[in-house]
């Protein structure tokens, strides 16, 4: 009898061992980003209902009529393959990069954006925040003025390529952050203290005394959990992208699109914008970058300490006590010559020798004789740094830049002198106080999100490789 009984308990243990064996099998084929624990009976389930682990075969077929499969699921949100083709193909869309290289190179970045974008629904949904359709249409709006064309076009062009849909959700999930930055879920009244005020008014007494830079920045975090793709490889990926992309937009309006859609840090939101900063502000490895960038450019992939990569843009330049480069003044003498499509060849071969001549002069005296010789007009200009052309911009100080077809003629600009205008520094306590409530604001909605998104069941299938 108790022989049976012992052989009985040895069937009972060597079944209950093949059970817990099948049930931890079954948990370790999910990766679950943020929750090392033991998952529950109900999260297993939610595991196998929203991923198929257990039948990868499974498919649904959404509305486009493509084969549709999850490959994330955050909390109750999912995110399908096709979520993520059409945010990199609006992307590329946007940005007006449509290869096939590109489109699987920002695939790891897309897919951290729309598990941040998850979240910001959840979070919109819990606080239960309404977003109105006409803030969804201002910053359509806003966005179509990058494209030079407004918000009504831009919607039409996006839907024209099926990507309306898309493009609002992404617009939502920016309108929810910016909410929660605005303190939409502040629990009580930020305070700022005079201390503080005095503070910021002396640090920015002492910055008015340095060269100020404004800066914009797009990051690749290391250990951020995409799979498959270094820090390192994103962003020289990317850099190789924005310099192809600067041959099509300027390089401002490149550098904010990528860096809305691709970049890591909290900045992204504002599309990589860090606002003016003088050097000692900086890190050590970046300063020493800006310091050698001219205006209007964006440096390298630069590897910070904390093994991050950082692609740095230089908007503009403020030089102790004077306005910014930007809104400085240029001195021009402007010579006009008359020009038409409908020129015989001799009258253009006769512009092109003229043009040589007026080309090599190297005075301001000796351009306007050179003009007067040929009966073209000459005069002086004063024009807004920001209003002309690159190529005007880039020239020396008495040489002249290379000719520029207007509608009916060809004018070509020497840059005489540039002026910047001195400014008396002056700050209001109020707009100190408005400031450091809404650097407390942005903090607190950081800790927001980031403890949601660390308490989230971040789940990814396994069988997506890229």
């Amino acid at each position: 009898m108790n022989s049976c009984n012992k052989i009985s308990h040895l069937f009972l243990y060597f079944f209950v061992c093949i059970f817990l064996f099948s049930c931890s099998k079954n948990i370790n084929e999910v990766t679950n980003e943020n929750n090392t624990n033991t998952l529950t009976k109900n999260e297993e389930k939610a595991v196998d209902n929203t991923l198929n682990i257990n039948n990868q075969k499974k498919e649904k077929v959404f509305k486009y009529g493509k084969t549709s499969k999850v490959i994330i699921s955050v909390n109750k949100s999912i995110i399908t393959n096709l979520d993520i083709d059409a945010r990199c193909k609006m992307v590329a869309y946007l940005s007006r990069r449509e290869q096939k290289d590109f489109l699987q190179g920002i695939r790891p970045q897309v897919k951290q954006r729309l598990i941040d974008e998850a979240i910001y629904e959840q979070l919109a949904e819990r606080f239960k925040m309404e977003i109105s359709n006409e803030i969804i249409a201002n910053y359509c709006k806003d966005y179509g003025k990058r494209f030079n064309i407004t918000g009504e076009a831009l919607a039409q062009k996006l839907k024209k390529e099926g990507l309306y849909e898309t493009f609002i959700k992404m617009v939502r999930s920016r309108v929810i952050a910016s909410y929660i930055t605005m303190g939409a879920l502040q629990k009580e009244l930020i305070r700022i203290n005079e201390k503080e005020i005095d503070f910021e008014i002396k640090q920015a007494q002492k910055s008015n005394e340095q060269k100020q830079y404004l800066l914009s920045e797009i990051v690749f975090c290391s250990g951020r959990g995409i799979q498959g793709t270094s820090a390192k490889s994103m962003a020289q990926k990317t850099y190789d992208e924005l310099v192809k992309m600067k041959e099509k937009m300027s390089v401002l309006v490149a550098f904010q699109l990528i860096a809305q859609q691709l970049s890591q840090s909290a900045s992204a939101l504002n599309g990589g914008f860090l606002g003016w900063v003088s050097i000692d502000k900086i890190d050590e490895v970046t300063a020493d970058t800006v310091k050698n960038m001219i205006i209007g450019s964006f440096s390298t992939p630069i590897l910070m300490k904390n093994g991050n990569y950082r692609i740095i843009c230089l908007n503009d330049v403020k030089e102790p006590g004077l306005v910014p480069y930007s809104e400085s003044k240029i001195k021009l003498a402007v010579v006009s010559v008359p020009f038409n499509k409908s020129m015989s060849r001799e009258e253009i071969a006769q512009i092109e020798r003229r043009i040589s001549a007026i080309l090599d002069c190297k005075s301001e005296k000796e351009l306007q004789g050179v003009a007067k010789d040929f009966g073209y007009k000459f005069e002086i200009q004063k024009a807004n740094m920001q209003r002309i052309p690159e190529k005007i911009k880039e020239t020396k100080i008495g040489t002249c830049a290379q000719p520029i077809l207007l509608k009916n003629s060809l004018n070509i600009y020497m840059p005489l002198s540039k002026e910047q205008e001195k400014i008396n520094f002056s700050i209001k306590r109020e707009e100190v106080k408005e400031s450091l409530e809404q650097s407390k604001k942005i903090a607190y909605a950081e800790k927001i999100f980031k403890d949601f998104k660390n308490r989230a069941l971040i789940i990814r299938n396994s069988a997506e490789n890229n």
